[in-house]
């Protein structure tokens, strides 16, 4: 009586990712041995150093029966490479600014772009403008194989900037002024400035201006700022004279009050 051979079958993915962790090896039935270049016991390891990227290995399968009847199958395996994928660094920009991010991409490469703790893809663009705060990373997909890019984070600086308001609008001549912000941020540098002229650092000013003006101050962060400014009014003395010589000499022709022009009336 002669016996037939077994029917057996041994089946894994027959394309597999580089760096992948192990991927089992079903057969059929169980109980033969298995053997191969990447076979660890009912696992094939796709990091063994034995292993070339996009040349195929196989996989064997022995088994013999009660019969003492041996049948062997095979399945072949290629190892694939896994998508490039850039480095982001974290990043600052203005309220005002953009920033661009880009994937170059080879043919059969795709991409998708998320936001950290949301599942649904926002783009599937190569580049990606953001102007606004968040955590952001993408999958890189090619026909095998898929890779994650790691985390950015863009942040968005805008030094909002205040002055407290002034106690009153105007003061006299010989007086000083004190200037200082509402809610000043640690994080900020400040500077303030008349007619582009630095006159202080820090969340405070005093000056004693001898005209109307306009104070500036500006809150830096990184390379972003913004800025805002107060008029600050310097009432002039009245004078009135006591007397004039309307003689033509050019001195005291005219009588008039002087200062007048600083005040309402």
């Amino acid at each position: 009586m002669v016996n037939s051979l077994p029917m057996i079958e041994v089946s894994v993915s027959t394309d597999i990712c580089y760096q992948e962790e192990n991927v089992n090896i079903e057969v059929q039935p169980i109980g033969g041995t298995l053997t191969g270049l990447g076979v660890v016991g009912n696992q094939f390891n796709p990091k063994d150093k034995s292993l070339l990227v996009d040349q195929g290995s196989y996989v064997f399968y022995n088994y013999t029966d009660a019969n003492s009847c041996t049948n062997r199958d095979s399945v072949l395996v290629t190892l694939r490479m896994e998508p490039a994928t850039p480095v982001f660094k974290d990043t600052s920009i203005c309220s005002n600014e953009m920033i661009q991010v880009q994937i170059a991409t080879a043919n059969n490469v795709s991409i998708e772009w998320y936001e950290v703790g949301e599942d649904e893809v926002f783009s599937t663009n190569e580049s990606l403008n953001l102007d606004s705060d968040g955590d952001y990373y993408a999958k890189v997909s090619n026909e095998y194989c898929s890779t994650y890019a790691d985390e950015f984070t863009v942040r968005v600086l805008d030094p909002e900037v205040e002055i407290e308001e002034l106690a009153e609008e105007s003061i006299q001549l010989g007086e000083s002024i004190q200037l200082g912000l509402v809610n000043p941020n640690s994080d900020y540098s400040y500077s303030w400035s008349t007619d582009l002229n630095l006159i202080g650092l820090g969340e405070e000013v005093v000056d004693t201006p001898t005209e109307t003006i306009d104070y500036t101050v500006t809150a830096s962060i990184a390379h972003c700022e913004s800025s805002t400014s107060v008029t600050v009014i310097v009432l002039q003395p009245v004078i009135i004279p006591s007397m004039f010589t309307p003689k033509g000499d050019g001195l005291n022709d005219v009588w008039g009050i002087t200062g007048l022009e600083s005040y309402s009336y």
